[in-house]
């Protein structure tokens, strides 16, 4: 049986999985991106407000209620809805929510599998005391560009996506 199915050598199983400890590490810090409200920043608000009007002392509203709701990515504003119905908003903010954290999430993963086969390849060649190359510094003065040729979300100036 072993000679029909040939099996990895062990240096092999090892770069497997630097790989896919990247492949996780990079999606964590993708989703986790969404954290930062220049990134995604979503809002909800419902008029009118129930529970203050609670602690007001009024129990019983008849009148007209509805939503207003923004969703921003990187500064770009993607949704917005201006008295909509009860709910409408918070899931159209959800599914863009639900969107941007798969993309974000996919987005890591891959850059870490990149980074992973990388290490990986770097780890099976590199012989002791040898020094790191200087690529790692050239992407990070990459993606500085990039962030700095983006600008700061909702700054005046050109950015990006323009409005």
């Amino acid at each position: 049986m072993d000679a029909i199915i040939p099996r990895r050598p062990a240096d092999d199983r090892g770069a497997w999985r630097l790989t896919a400890a990247w492949v996780v590490l990079g999606a964590a810090a993708g989703g986790s991106a969404l954290w930062v409200p220049p990134v995604f920043d979503a809002r909800v608000s419902r008029f009118p407000d129930l529970d203050a009007l609670a602690a007001d002392g009024i129990g019983q509203y008849d009148g007209p209620a509805f939503e207003t709701g923004r969703v921003r990515v990187f500064g770009c504003t993607m949704y917005a809805a201006e008295m909509t119905r009860p709910g409408g908003a918070t899931r159209a903010a959800g599914g863009w929510h639900r969107l941007a954290a798969a993309a974000a999430a996919g987005l890591g993963g891959l850059a870490g599998a990149a980074v992973g086969r990388r290490e990986a390849r770097r780890a099976a060649r590199r012989q002791p005391g040898r020094s790191r190359p200087l690529g790692m510094w050239a992407v990070a003065a990459g993606v500085f560009g990039l962030v700095v040729a983006a600008g700061v979300p909702g700054a005046p100036g050109p950015t990006l996506c323009a409005a």
